[in-house]
């Protein structure tokens, strides 16, 4: 008998619902990309920081670090220059 008189915003109703939707599968994708995001970024490192990192772990000692970043350091001269 009152099938439609369940509320009492009418098209307001359906509206909201349908926003209200659409902003929590919003909320659950942006919640997704934020944890896995991270994770891809983390594992890329610059050559400047992986050497860093050896260096700061002790896997490579003065010399060979400064050397290391002189290499660096020339070659993306030489990049910029060409």
């Amino acid at each position: 008998m009152f099938w439609y008189a369940h509320s009492d915003l009418g098209w307001a109703g359906w509206i909201f619902m349908g926003l209200s939707m659409l902003a929590f599968w919003g909320i659950i994708g942006w919640a997704i990309l934020g944890l896995v995001r991270p994770v891809g970024r983390a594992a890329i490192e610059t050559p400047e920081q992986l050497l860093a990192r050896r260096f700061a772990a002790g896997e490579i000692d003065t010399p060979a670090y400064r050397d290391a970043m002189e290499v660096l350091s020339s070659s993306a001269r030489h990049t910029v220059g060409s």
